[in-house]
């Protein structure tokens, strides 16, 4: 699958990138060059869908296993790996499921709180929950130079977003301390 990620997928700066970009369509006059374009990003949406499409099984097999076992390191560990291919592709797919890292980051916050309230003393789901901090952080987190607009701000978090993000997650440690007695 990895293989497959990196061969559809390639870093944002590539031919591929630029191909599958919105900005890529040529938009000459001639009718063959035109019709080469319409078919070329007939395929790209065709391309996107289907990477979307596999990247969701995957995401959604990780949860799955997460549920069976909030231990599952490797589950956590894959979804690391998973997490910045969805959010790039839920921004360069031409369907609605734009979703932006925020939405991400706090999905995965309430998974990480089932975990979490679930298995306190476990340690995956607590390395799991400094990862999603620090990808969500933005003054560690880069956004590529070539994005537009409209997809920079749908994959950054504000610094007054992550501050609130924060504030609301310490609120709940502060709260599976009290309920485990101080004992976590």
């Amino acid at each position: 699958l990895m293989l497959l990620l990196l061969v559809l997928l390639p870093p944002p700066l590539s031919p591929l990138h630029l191909l599958l970009s919105p900005s890529s369509t040529d938009t000459t006059t001639n009718s063959t060059t035109t019709t080469t374009s319409q078919t070329e990003t007939v395929s790209n949406t065709i391309i996107m869908e289907k990477l979307q499409q596999l990247l969701e099984n995957e995401w959604n097999f990780t949860t799955e296993k997460i549920h069976q076992n909030f231990s599952n390191g490797s589950a956590f560990h894959y979804r690391t790996k998973l997490l910045p291919l969805l959010l790039w592709c839920y921004n360069n797919s031409h369907n609605n499921d734009n979703k932006t890292k925020l939405d991400l980051v706090r999905e995965e916050m309430e998974l990480i709180r089932n975990a979490i309230f679930t298995e306190p003393d476990d340690q995956t789901s607590w390395w799991y929950f400094r990862f999603i901090l620090s990808w969500a952080n933005p003054l560690t987190c880069s956004v590529e130079d070539d994005i537009d607009d409209n997809h920079r701000e749908k994959m950054k978090i504000s610094m007054e977003e992550y501050k609130d993000l924060l504030y609301e997650e310490w609120n709940n440690i502060q709260e599976l301390v009290e309920a485990e007695d101080g004992q976590c």
